[in-house]
């Protein structure tokens, strides 16, 4: 609930400060100067702490300002004259809570504020007076202080001097006793009651038993419960080795060795959990030093309180140090980083200065880690550190310590300034001697965020972050330079695409509705390379096509698809007779004056056609058609993917009877005689129905395969008149010739972007003179699909990129592009802040673009596609639009090159724009610099006030923003150059709700780590159909989009599939935290290196993922698990990969509850149906081993099922189970077919076991190397699991076999000596010469009066199943002659006999089996025998005859 608060300045008599009306302002307490309220947790109303300072006293009122807790409520009365200019202390302060106008104040002006403590500036409501006036008065809506996040503050001034703050309300001081002080919470932290009562003191000062009763504590305390412990005076004296050891092992005390063994080290404190393996926040000091430490935990939903496992999957837990001042004795690191109970790696580039670790919000791995040694001599490294700051994306996660800093070290304000777009508070107060420590996030407002500060002592932080919270939208770059040995890059959410860039047009294309990549293909116009003819039509020249019942449509649907260029009117396609009458219908397709296109549709008596209006299609530019009639018999005409208007003329209704015995003929016209297309045509294609408009983009731009569904000719016309359909009905011509029309790569690249369906996105990044065999058809593409602007006056001698979306003909609904050209010595980039399509369904948003090219003196502003009318100037030029119309409010122009009043104009008109309002900034030739320190702040200010951060660097030649009035400084999409090249920034922007204009702010203040912009966002957003908002978690999968490219995974490949069901819609009720736990099972595959991040897919009730047809949300059904199966996870593996499945959910049998175990005849696993909406038991056993019967041999198939019924869902001997099952899975199972299905459902935890013994293997090993016995073997000594779990391992993975590693795939893998299968015989070949005449036996044992050769092949020892039978040794007359077969009856023949069975193979013939071929000397039976697995080897002149044996796979 809201509070109206309204303050007025005044004089002290007069002012006041009312909540709904009712007056609190206590005036004796009141002075001159400025007086401040903010909002605490206490019972009292109004609960306001109050306190007053003098305007001398500025540096006192910045740390009363520093110390008050994020996202509470400050009120600012300032009485009396207010210092003009105000210092650079009350300057700052202001500004962190929300002050925008400061700046503004006139001399002898009262003034009041109403902010919030780390709010974006600009966004408090605040006023002045002008000198004159004495009363001034704010009112606003304030929301009570949060009650999600708990805080604690402990200050170790020296030993005897300590102060804990809990919540920034209560504090205790002279209250601690000598000795250890603890306190416990319990996982709901609740500390809106802590009393000094509510301690334990042991007096380990004085007493050597209270060692015991303290250690006997901790260990009765519960797993998972918080325990915080201070010391004050001499508490170490009587801890003892035994309290010591608990410390360390049951709390994770980094530090109490230190603390006891050292006399100078007199300060300690820990803040912990019970059984962590770390402690959460903990220092300790010298005598000499201050001891500060500070602890932070937010809740998702502060009523939600859930076990300590799911909270430590939910959360990124962030521990950090900072000893830069003054090393504790005994302490070797001068800082330390603990993320998720795992040691942060240490920088390659030292440990000396800042060192700065970038974190996924989504999964908190490390995204990249860097030290910044910056010395006052050598400024580089700070502006190096300023660029990395200003990379980072929005919302990622930043930790910043000082470690050793230089002496020399001085804090620039440019570099203090990139500080705060993190959330910092304290970055202008650093020094060489600072200890330091922030735990950010790229966006947060000033004094947002988690940070310590101390100049004389170590200081230590701990925070968590929610990992649910996930970028809306993805930041794409794409980067040129041309130049030999230049370079050409994309990036995605600042980080480089790992593609294979080569010389030519370098593309990458990325599905619109998930930011995941789809391709990338390099297109070399650099070089030549063959060309691509069409037919050249000219008088007298068709194509006839001889009459097929194929073409008879009758009154049914079809389409037809042809790519041409001609600058005449004429016919294109007919098949229509020159006579009329009954039978003697058709069709045809004609161009006619001013380009009008003509569909006529006739059934020998009557006609019913379409045309279009005038058209461009006579152009001389390459153009397609598509002519379709749907079902109803609607005539339709598409030119260049985009369906035209039209005009019906007709004598009867249609659909008309079109068929008859005609030819099809191209060209010409058969009705009309005479008439002729004179140009180039090419890719004529004909269907019998009508094809869906992705269809028409494929058949239109040449990249038919001609096995398409429906397709009934196809004549790509480019060196013969063949047919390439089915039908393979090749034409007849007349006067025929053919016509180069570009270069195969050139026509390839059109083609693919004229394939690609509306709303795709696509960057481009030229290497090389990429121009030099780029065709006119390449270009006309570029500019018509991708609405390039810059392409026609692209030459070899530049560097050029840009990334649109696919929208023909401007088409708003997809249009959204940034491009940019320049020299080739020069590097060119441009910039796309594109939204995750699913999360926006259906919500209207705004495009706009900035380009700017100082030395070109160019600027150029695009709003939805069009450039606002107005002339461009000299320094700034500004456009803003409203959030709510999408219409352009003001254009403006600010020249700060000549104008002394230029900064301050530009910063009086952002400070009047209202919250909220979209603005974009280009510069023509030079941003300029200002002159005076007040023009500096004018300039920092209005960029604050609109999302800039850039510029602050030096030599800004060439500058883009797009921003909006609010947002937080560095959330603005920009970029800059010293001006020798161009840039250009695009994004896409969600219309703001009319009932949202009136919101004051758009950040949400009421949670640490707010990102505005964001916030922003989420309050617009939409989910795709059947995702609630509260569950839709961002990009696909819940995982951020491929950064790699997943058809270029050289060597070997490891993927996986994670599902997760947790029925939010079955009336048996949710499995609770489900798709919780199998996120952090990503996150560990991901931080343990067994897996990359693109090589892992999530699907969950939580997905924001469309199909690729976009007609269902990517979910848990049976179809969607098939398909990412099918079209997934099996895509391009090959032998040695190792494919990885893991299930989280129910099963089910359909045994009833009052039937034996054995009567079951199917099991199965609970997936959902297709709109998630209910239970789906189509997925049984049998369909789902089956998914995996064509994966090729040698790849391991890893499963993990968390289920009942595992064992007997992923059978190896299950009958139906194919032979890739059998040989090649390694399965994790949860239970058997004994376990009770509703203890299963409700109480195991299989998979997060798993995940935590991986995690901890990985952490005290640093490896990742575990077996999945290893594994199991794990999971029962927790004791904590209800059943039995099995590893289930096929008959080519070994019983210690390490996770998800390769198997073997072959017989030559197999040595002697090496342990095998139980079932398995090595069947080894002997040898024996017997005058002159070489002879074989194989066997799995030694054969006396032989010798072994080699290891041969394998066979099981038994018959697992029908197709599994004999494989038999006969001898001919008890002689040296032995033959090997899998006929039985071969006994029936004269003179042989059945010596044994060898062993068990296959009879039945698989992609997967290895085949046995048999050798032998002569045709006839007798002589010498070989056996191999190789169908070409002729050892010795051996004669390959038969028979053929399958044996198993090894």
């Amino acid at each position: 609930m809201s509070d109206f608060i309204t303050l007025k300045s005044s004089t002290i008599e007069n002012s006041s400060f009312e909540i709904e009306g009712t007056e609190f302002l206590d005036q004796s307490l009141v002075k001159t100067g400025l007086n401040i309220w903010f909002s605490d947790t206490s019972d009292s109303f109004p609960n306001y702490t109050f306190k007053t300072f003098g305007y001398q006293d500025d540096l006192l009122f910045s740390d009363h300002i520093n110390s008050i807790e994020m996202g509470s409520i400050v009120l600012v009365i300032a009485i009396g004259a207010f210092p003009n200019p105000p210092s650079d202390a009350l300057f700052r302060s202001l500004k962190k809570i929300g002050s925008g106008q400061v700046i503004s104040i006139n001399g002898s002006a009262n003034y009041c504020i109403i902010g919030v403590k780390g709010e974006a500036v600009g966004d408090a409501v605040e006023a002045f007076g002008n000198g004159q006036s004495t009363n001034v008065t704010v009112s606003r809506n304030v929301n009570p202080m949060n009650i999600d996040t708990r805080y604690v503050l402990i200050k170790q001034l020296t030993s005897s001097s300590i102060s804990v703050t809990f919540n920034n309300t209560d504090t205790f001081e002279s209250a601690i006793a000598d000795g250890l002080t603890v306190w416990t919470f319990g996982e709901d932290l609740n500390m809106d009651d802590v009393l000094m009562d509510s301690s334990q003191v042991y007096s380990t000062n004085s007493s050597t038993s209270q060692s015991d009763r303290l250690e006997n504590f901790i260990q009765s305390q519960e797993d998972g419960k918080f325990i915080f412990i201070v010391s004050k005076g001499s508490a170490k004296t009587n801890i003892s080795s035994e309290l010591a050891n608990i410390l360390k092992s049951q709390l994770g005390s980094k530090y109490i060795d230190q603390y006891i063994s050292s006399s100078t080290n007199d300060k300690w404190f820990i803040v912990a959990r019970k059984n962590s393996k770390y402690s959460l926040c903990e220092s300790t000091s010298k005598i000499e030093q201050t001891n500060i430490g500070s602890f932070f935990w937010t809740f998702d939903n502060p009523n939600e309180i859930i076990a300590k496992s799911k909270v430590d999957q939910r959360n990124v837990m962030i521990s950090a140090s900072s000893f830069n001042q003054g090393l504790p004795t005994s302490v070797t690191n001068r800082y330390s980083l603990i993320i998720d109970d795992q040691t942060a790696p240490t920088p390659t580039s030292g440990t000396s200065g800042f060192l700065m670790y970038i974190l996924s919000e989504i999964d908190s791995s490390i995204k990249s880690y860097k030290s910044y040694n910056i010395k006052s001599t050598d400024p580089t490294t700070a502006v190096a550190m300023m660029t990395d700051i200003q990379n980072i994306q929005i919302g990622d996660i930043v930790v910043i310590i000082a470690s050793q800093l230089d002496s020399t070290f001085v804090m620039t304000s440019e570099l203090a300034h990139m500080f705060e777009t993190v959330g910092a508070q304290y970055s202008h107060d650093l020094i060489a001697l600072s200890s330091y420590v922030i735990i950010g996030r790229k966006g947060s407002s000033t004094g947002s965020v988690p940070e310590l500060f101390s100049k004389n002592g170590p200081v230590s932080l701990f925070s968590n972050f929610s990992k649910v919270i996930v970028k809306p939208f993805i930041h794409i770059e794409a980067i040129s330079k041309s130049v030999t040995g230049g370079y050409s890059k994309f990036l995605i959410n600042s980080t480089e695409v790992n593609a294979n860039i080569a010389n030519g047009i370098n593309v990458l294309t990325l599905d619109e509705n998930n930011g995941n990549i789809i391709d990338f293909t390099t297109f070399d116009t650099v070089n030549p390379s063959p060309m691509i003819n069409g037919l050249l039509s000219t008088s007298g020249t068709f194509v006839t096509v001889n009459s097929s019942p194929s073409y008879n449509f009758n009154t049914g649907a079809f389409s037809a698809a042809v790519r041409f260029q001609t600058t005449s009117i004429g016919p294109i396609l007919c098949r229509k007779p020159f006579n009329g009458g009954t039978n003697n219908g058709g069709w045809t397709l004609v161009l006619e004056a001013n380009g009008v296109i003509n569909f006529m549709t006739d059934n020998g008596v009557g006609s019913y056609r379409v045309q279009t209006g005038p058209t461009n299609v006579i152009d001389a530019d390459w153009h397609n058609i598509v002519i379709v009639r749907g079902a109803a018999g609607t005539l339709s005409i598409y030119l260049d993917g985009v369906k035209l208007p039209v005009t019906i003329s007709k004598t009867i209704e249609t659909p008309l009877n079109v068929d008859s015995n005609a030819s099809f003929v191209i060209c010409q016209n058969t009705q009309k005689p005479g008439t002729q297309f004179i140009g180039t045509i090419s890719d004529v294609s004909l269907w019998n129905s009508d094809i869906s408009q992705t269809t028409m983009k494929i058949a239109a731009s040449g990249q038919l395969t001609g096995n398409e569904p429906n397709l009934v000719g196809y004549w790509k016309l480019n060196s013969n008149l063949n047919d390439l359909s089915k039908v393979s009905n090749t034409g007849n011509g007349q006067n025929i010739t053919y016509t180069q029309i570009g270069s195969t790569q050139s026509e390839l690249f059109a083609s693919k972007i004229q394939a690609l369906q509306n709303g795709k996105i696509v960057a481009l990044s030229v290497l090389g003179a990429a121009n030099t065999y780029l065709s006119k058809r390449a270009k006309d593409t570029m500019a018509f699909y991708l609405n390039s602007e810059s392409v026609y006056t692209y030459t070899s001698g530049n560097s050029f990129c840009m990334i649109s979306t696919i929208s023909p003909n401007s088409d708003l609904e997809y249009l959204l592009i940034s491009e940019c050209l320049s020299n080739s010595s020069s590097e060119t980039s441009c910039n796309v802040r594109f939204p995750i399509k699913s999360l926006f369904d259906k919500v209207v948003g705004y495009s706009f673009c900035v380009t700017s090219y100082g030395n070109q003196n160019t600027c150029k502003i695009m709003i939805n596609g069009n450039h606002p009318t107005g002339s461009v100037g000299e320094g700034l030029n500004v456009v803003t639009v409203d959030p709510v119309t999408g219409l352009i409010s003001e254009i403006k122009n600010f020249n700060t090159l000549s104008d002394p009043t230029a900064w301050s104009n530009f910063y009086q008109f952002i400070s009047t724009l209202n919250i909220g309002v979209y603005i974009c900034v280009g510069i023509k030739s030079s941003m300029g610099t200002p002159l005076t320190a007040l023009d500096k702040r004018y300039r920092n200010m209005a960029f604050n006030m609109i999302g800039g951060c850039a510029f602050h660097n030096s030599n800004i030649g060439s500058y883009s923003l797009i921003g909006a009035k609010g947002i937080t400084s560095g959330t603005g999409t920009e970029s800059f150059s010293d001006g020798d090249s161009q840039v250009c920034v695009s994004s896409w922007e969600p219309k703001t709700p009319s009932n949202l204009r009136a919101s004051q702010s758009i950040s949400n203040y009421s949670s640490i780590h707010s990102v505005g912009l964001l916030d922003k966002y989420y309050l617009v957003n939409n989910p795709v159909s059947m995702i609630p908002k509260s569950y839709a978690v961002g990009n696909v999968y819940a995982r951020e989009p491929s950064y790699s490219l997943s058809n270029n995974n050289f060597g070997r490949v490891v993927k996986a599939l994670l599902v997760a069901v947790s029925y939010k819609n079955s009336p048996a009720g949710t499995i609770q935290n489900s798709e919780i736990e199998i996120r952090e099972h990503a996150n560990v595959l991901i931080r343990c290196g067994l897996i990359l991040p693109e090589n892992i897919k999530i699907l969950s009730e939580s997905n924001t993922q469309l199909s690729k047809d976009g007609t269902f949300v990517q979910g848990p059904s049976s179809h969607c698990i098939q398909m990412e199966i099918n079209d997934w996870l099996l895509k391009n593996i090959k032998t040695g990969d190792t494919i990885y499945f893991v299930y989280k959910g129910r099963s089910f049998t359909n045994t009833p509850f009052n039937k034996q175990p054995g009567t079951v005849s199917d099991y199965g696993l609970c997936s959902l149906n297709q709109d998630l909406t209910a239970t789906d038991y189509s997925l049984n056993r049998s369909t789902f081993l089956n998914l995996f019967s064509n994966v090729p041999t040698g790849v391991n198939i890893s499963m993990l099922l968390d289920c009942s019924y595992a064992v007997d869902i992923a059978s190896k001997t299950f009958s139906g189970a194919p032979n890739s099952i059998q040989f090649q899975i390694a399965a994790l199972l949860g239970s058997g077919s004994d376990i009770k299905i509703r203890q299963l459902q409700q109480d195991i935890s299989f998979l997060s076991s798993i995940s935590n013994i991986l995690k901890n293997n990985f952490t005290s090993n640093n490896n990742n190397n575990i077996t999945y016995n290893n594994i199991i073997n794990g999971v029962i000594s927790t004791n904590k699991y209800q059943t039995t779990p099995f590893f289930v391992n096929g008959y080519a993975v070994t019983d210690d076999q390490t996770f998800l590693s390769q198997i073997k795939s072959n017989v030559s893998d197999i040595t002697i000596g090496e342990d095998m299968d139980s079932n398995i015989l090595k069947i080894k070949q002997y040898s024996k010469n017997i005058d002159g005449i070489e002879y074989f036996r194989y066997s799995d044992s030694e054969i006396s009066g032989w010798s072994q050769v080699n290891v041969t092949f394998n066979v099981w020892k038994e018959p697992m199943h029908e197709s599994i039978i004999p494989f038999y040794e006969y001898n001919l007359d008890n002689s040296n002659i032995f033959y090997y077969t899998t006929n039985s009856n071969l006994s029936a023949e004269q003179g042989w006999n059945q010596t044994s069975i060898i062993g068990y193979v296959s009879n039945t013939k698989a992609s997967d089996k290895i085949q046995l071929y048999q050798f032998h000397r002569d045709q006839k039976l007798g002589g010498g025998y070989f056996f191999s697995t190789n169908r070409n080897e002729s050892p010795n002149h051996f004669i390959f005859d038969g028979p053929t044996v399958f044996l198993p796979l090894v």
